[in-house]
């Protein structure tokens, strides 16, 4: 096994990469068909409290508004944490195989609230031995801003996955091996073949 700080660093995207995510059901249950009909004024609220620029008080208010508070503000967080699902399939194995010659940390769009949800959630969170988040970073992919923090924090990692496109560009502009994730077998594969 690799010294801890010999391991070469790879980032995982958390949504779509690490964890399923179940948007739809999120939506479902407070009677929306798509993200798209959500109100602008909460869509707002959400990027501010992605970027940590409000506090989870302020944005459950707004929830509670724009839902006509019809809900309790707890079944409203309850509602807004189902949306974070498990694991992907095989990337609890694929990162636990991989994880004597990789370090895994995080490089995320998200919040506190839905960071807590992936620790809980997650089977292999903790082989992940850190992060860049957008809620800590001020700034969300595929904006430069949290791009230089990670590199300010981990250097230029030697893979990275999101499943997000722009995402993905915006991070091989800056010299990066950018990967959109397909699946945990072609994740494996990738990273196999690099060391």
């Amino acid at each position: 096994m690799a010294q801890f700080d010999q391991r070469k660093i790879v980032a995982l995207d958390i949504g779509g990469v690490c964890n399923q995510l179940h948007k739809d059901v999120c939506y479902a249950e407070l009677g929306y068909s798509t993200e798209t009909i959500l109100p602008e004024i909460f869509l707002e609220e959400c990027i501010k409290l992605e970027k940590g620029f409000t506090t989870n008080e302020h944005w459950l208010q707004i929830f509670s508004e724009v839902t006509g508070q019809r809900f309790s503000k707890t079944k409203l967080l309850d509602v807004w944490n189902a949306m974070i699902g498990y694991d992907i399939p095989g990337m609890g194995q694929a990162v636990r195989t991989l994880s004597d010659r990789y370090r895994f940390v995080y490089f995320s769009n998200t919040s506190r609230l839905h960071l807590d949800e992936v620790v809980r959630k997650c089977s292999f969170s903790h082989l992940v031995t850190g992060g860049i988040f957008s809620f800590e970073a001020g700034s969300m992919k595929p904006e430069n801003h949290i791009y230089s923090v990670f590199e300010k924090t981990y250097g230029i990692p030697v893979a990275y996955f999101d499943d997000n496109v722009d995402n993905i560009e915006a991070a091989k502009k800056r010299g990066w091996n950018g990967h959109v994730f397909q699946d945990a077998e072609t994740f494996y594969r990738i990273l196999d073949t690099l060391s």
